[in-house]
């Protein structure tokens, strides 16, 4: 993508903050408009994980291909800024997008803490969740298996 939760020519990402919304920064630069519709040109998709809501909205008006966030949860279960909204999980759906599970704990938990003992069942929630917003086919094994520092 063009953010990886640090700033970027490219845009704001998002910090790990719990409790925190995702609007926490600016959208893409100018340069991050010019590289979306770059890839939009030539058949590349953007990865939305990490980046600021007002720049998924960008990408979101910019690109005329699904919108992807390989590895992110839903905001409404575990308030961390990398999770996303109900819009943008219906942004998401009408696109046609994906969502990939986000398997760090920090992401996962509706407390937010890093523990190694995080029952199954929250990812479970998350995936109900994410199917019931973005529909079955709009859902996959996303990334951070071995957690976020």
């Amino acid at each position: 993508g063009p953010v990886w939760s640090r700033n970027t020519v490219f845009g704001q990402g998002v910090p790990f903050a719990f409790p925190s919304s995702p609007d926490t920064g600016p959208g893409l630069t100018e340069a991050g408009k010019r590289l979306v519709t770059e890839c939009n040109r030539i058949g590349i998709a953007v990865d939305l994980a990490h980046i600021t809501e007002k720049g998924f909205w960008d990408v979101a008006r910019l690109s005329d291909q699904p919108l992807i966030v390989s590895h992110s949860n839903a905001h409404a279960i575990t308030p961390i800024s990398r999770n996303l909204t109900d819009k943008q999980l219906a942004a998401v759906r009408e696109s046609n997008g994906l969502v990939g599970l986000n398997f760090a704990v920090t992401m996962l938990r509706e407390d937010g803490l890093k523990r190694v003992d995080t029952p199954l069942s929250d990812m479970i929630r998350h995936i109900d969740y994410l199917v019931e917003h973005v529909g079955i086919d709009g859902v996959g094994l996303g990334s951070d298996f071995d957690g976020t520092t």
